[in-house]
């Protein structure tokens, strides 16, 4: 798990933008930014936004999204996109806030995982 990933699941947003502008330092030569990968994946195919929505950390899908231009279009191994968590756990802030961001994704989050909201919905 990246450092990037555990401050997403934990919405520890300050880490996250920290470790998104981070530069390295080795031997006091600044060299060039290094910054963490916004799209790593972990074993079930999350990105770092996918798991800060599905734990419902408003703000740190934003800076992931603003600063970091987390892709909206990822899923995961499952198939689903950075709305479907939101969604099934009823977190409307998230849902709002990615649906304003990405067209697409919101129009891939009708096609593919309707089915699955209907069937957690009933």
């Amino acid at each position: 798990m990246s450092p990037l990933y555990a401050s997403s699941f934990y919405g520890h947003t300050l880490v996250v933008r920290v470790l998104l502008m981070a530069s390295q330092t080795t031997g006091g030569v600044r060299r060039r930014p290094q910054r963490a990968d916004v799209e790593a994946r972990s074993a079930e195919g999350f990105t770092p936004l996918l798991i800060a929505a599905q734990e419902g950390h408003l703000e740190t899908v934003r800076v992931l999204v603003e600063e970091g231009r987390a892709s909206l279009d990822a899923v995961n191994n499952a198939g689903a996109n950075a709305l479907y968590w939101p969604a099934y756990f009823g977190r409307l802030g998230i849902m709002i806030y990615l649906m304003d961001k990405g067209k697409k994704a919101a129009e891939q989050y009708h096609s593919t995982q309707s089915r699955r909201l209907k069937h957690c919905c009933r």
